[in-house]
């Protein structure tokens, strides 16, 4: 009787474990979602006014500004690529563009220079009519710059464990309106308006032939009453320290006094602003050492 007891619970066990490895039915596949509706092919208009001004920041409202060439290129999706004429105060308009991203080109031939400028990946939404106004400047044809010196100011100041560089410079003539010379600074020697670390605007008054402007590294603290400090020299490898020089180029242009807000455009390879307004043909480099 025990022996039928034993094996009757033994065959219970491996019962028990085989009704335990059986795999359960697979349930019904779930129903296949349906594919998402393709957005709308939207399309609109990009349109906007074109300002010119002279090489002295006057606004120039004459039928100049009816011509200028005005070129559209998208870069997604590839469908677009055409010139159009400003027309009435420089008004332009590019109908039917579809949404994407759009890099724009904007020059004038005319009885001036006038320096290109540019608008690079514009995201245009398509839909309605999207808005893009741009000022272009005329580049400087009279005067150049004949000299340019960046020293450091150990005389000047009372303060020389920091940075502080003078920057002046002379011009060929003098001229009854104010003029606008810019100033490109970089530690590396290949400085230029499209290459550099630091940038400044220094005016010449009128009827005169000489600039200069005043620079202080970051933490100075003796200030000449007579002498800007809006311009810094701090990072960048430039930093305070008694006994220490740094090498600093800079490279002058005669420039449009509305240099800075017109004829100019952001380079989204490099990072960097790119100023068009300048003169090319008047440029002058100099180096100088910062202690």
């Amino acid at each position: 009787m025990k022996k039928t007891i034993i094996k009757i619970s033994a065959l219970s066990i491996l019962v028990l474990a085989t009704s335990c490895t059986k795999t359960g039915a697979t349930g019904p596949a779930g129903a296949t979602g349906a594919t998402g509706a393709t957005g709308p092919n939207l399309t609109g208009a990009l349109q906007g006014y074109v300002q010119l001004y002279d090489a002295y920041g006057d606004r120039i409202y004459t039928s100049q500004v009816d011509s200028v060439k005005v070129w559209c290129k998208s870069t997604t999706p590839l469908v677009n690529d055409s010139t159009i004429t400003s027309g009435t105060n420089g008004q332009y308009v590019f109908n039917n563009l579809k949404t994407g991203t759009y890099n724009l080109n904007y020059t004038y031939t005319g009885h001036l220079n006038y320096a290109a400028t540019q608008v690079q990946s514009l995201q245009f939404t398509g839909g309605s009519t999207q808005n893009r106004d741009v000022a272009m400047s005329a580049i400087p044809t009279t005067f150049s710059i004949t000299s340019l010196v960046i020293s450091d100011t150990n005389n000047i100041v009372s303060n020389p464990t920091v940075y502080y560089a003078n920057i002046r410079g002379t011009v060929n003539t003098t001229d009854t309106k104010s003029r606008t010379v810019a100033v490109f600074l970089s530690t590396s020697s290949n400085v230029s308006n499209q290459n550099y670390t630091w940038n400044v605007t220094i005016t010449i008054p009128p009827n005169a032939t000489t600039f200069s402007y005043f620079a202080r590294g970051n933490g100075a603290t003796a200030i000449p009453t007579s002498q800007p400090n809006s311009f810094f020299l701090a990072g960048e490898g430039i930093t305070s320290g008694t006994g220490v020089s740094t090498t600093i180029y800079g490279v002058a242009y005669p420039a449009a006094s509305k240099y800075a807000s017109t004829s100019s455009y952001e380079n989204l390879s490099t990072g960097t602003t790119v100023y068009n307004a300048v003169s090319l043909n008047g440029v002058i480099n100099s180096t100088g050492i910062l202690h």
